[in-house]
Order: C-alpha cells, then structure tokens, then sequence
C-alpha cells in the first residue's frame, strides 16, 4: 500500500517536472514578447516627442508668417493712404495755379485797358490844352517822366504775370532754331531725326532727355519737357503754397 503511494507520487512529479519544462520555452517567448513591446512604445514615444516640436516649429513660422501678412497689409494701405494724399494735394495746387494764372492774366487785361485809357485820356487833355507849344521845356520834361512812371508802375504786375509764363517761340525764332543743327543740349548728339522741343524752356532735347510730362502754368495740361525743367517745376510744385 505504501510503496503504491510512492509510486502515485513519483508519476506525479514526473508529470509537474515534464509541466514545468514545457511553460519555460513560453516563459521565453513571452519574455521576448515584452522587451520587444518595450521597445516598440519607447520608439513611438520618441516619434510622438519629434513631431510635437515639429508641430511647435510649424505654429511658430505661422504665426510670423500671419505678422508678417498683418504687417505688409499695413503698409499697402498706409501707401494706398500716401499716394491718395499726395494726388489730393497735387491736384489742389495745380487748381491754386490755373487760378492764379486766370487772376494775373485778368489783372494784365485790365491793366493793358487801364493803360490805353490813361494814354487816351492824356492824349485828349494834350489836344484840347490852348498854347501848348508855348510851354517850358522842363514842363515837358516833367510831364513826360511822369508819364514813365506811371508806365513803369502798371508794367510792374504784366512782367511779374509773364515771368510765370513760357513765351512762344515766333515764326522766326523757330526758323533759325531749324536752321541750326539739332544737338541734345544734355548729351551734346545730333537728334535731327528725334529732336524734341521742350515746351518750357523751348530747347532741343533727345528722346531720352524729355521723356517726361508736366501741366505748365500757362496751360494747365501735360506737357513734354525736358529732365532739367521737370526737376525745376516738381521742385517749384512742392514749395508752392496750397
């Protein structure tokens, strides 16, 4: 009975030691299972880590991107701003001129016809005085000084009103100027085939000195000028008051 109980155990250890040696292969196999899976997740941590600053990289370059929108969108329309202004004021002293040139040209009318009355007048009083010719001479000296005074003081406002304005070349001025070689006066070339007059100064310019267009103050309107004038009158423009 005893040495059956023995037996019974020894069968029966022999089945746990034959148990225990079949779980070690899957004790190794699932060793095996976990290091790699520790290893998987410490790869996909580091891949989330890269693309976190990767995605912090990117939020930073379009927020100074969006700055640098705001910041462009400031300064088109601060020029858009600039350039309204500046069109605004130019047109306003283009008008200040056309209506300074309308006053001086109507004061050099009245002018002009105050001066032709006051000659007639003279001329009348002159005839209708007895005994002129008896007169001293320094009487009509002195009348005749007076009469260049006065001359001189209602030619004072014509000459001021005709500086501001170009004068016009006549048939005969525009007769030598063609019968004169035709010579850049910047770049000293023969233009005979693209001379250009300039309408303020009245020089022979090339093509590439009188490229530029101005209302003049005589006419109000574009005009082709030459480098030096457009440089002059932009700078006379600009300092003028509105």
């Amino acid at each position: 009975m005893l040495e059956k109980d023995v037996c019974e155990k020894q069968d029966a250890l022999v089945c746990l030691q034959q148990q225990v040696d079949d779980l070690r292969p899957l004790k190794h196999e699932l060793a095996f299972k976990l290091q790699s899976s520790d290893l998987g997740v410490k790869q996909k941590s580091e891949l989330n880590s890269s693309l976190e600053e990767k995605t912090n990289q990117m939020a930073v370059i379009i927020k100074q991107l969006e700055q640098r929108l705001h910041q462009a969108e400031q300064s088109c329309r601060s020029a858009e701003l600039d350039n309204r202004l500046f069109k605004q004021d130019f047109e306003d002293k283009i008008n200040c001129l056309q209506l300074k040139v309308e006053e001086l040209t109507r004061q050099q009318n009245q002018l002009e016809l105050e001066l032709k009355q006051e000659k007639e007048r003279k001329l009348q009083n002159n005839r209708s005085i007895p005994g002129k010719g008896s007169q001293k001479p320094e009487s009509k000296m002195d009348g005749k000084h007076k009469m260049q005074e006065e001359n001189v003081k209602l030619k004072m406002p014509l000459e001021e009103s005709h500086r501001l304005q170009p004068h016009p070349m006549d048939e005969q001025d525009q007769l030598l100027l063609s019968e004169k070689p035709q010579v850049c006066q910047l770049r000293r070339e023969d233009v005979s085939l693209t001379k250009n007059v300039c309408k303020n100064c009245r020089g022979t310019f090339c093509d590439a000195c009188s490229t530029n267009e101005l209302p003049l103050p005589s006419t109000m309107k574009p005009e082709r000028v030459c480098s030096p004038c457009h440089k002059h009158l932009m700078k006379q423009y600009s300092t003028s008051p509105s």
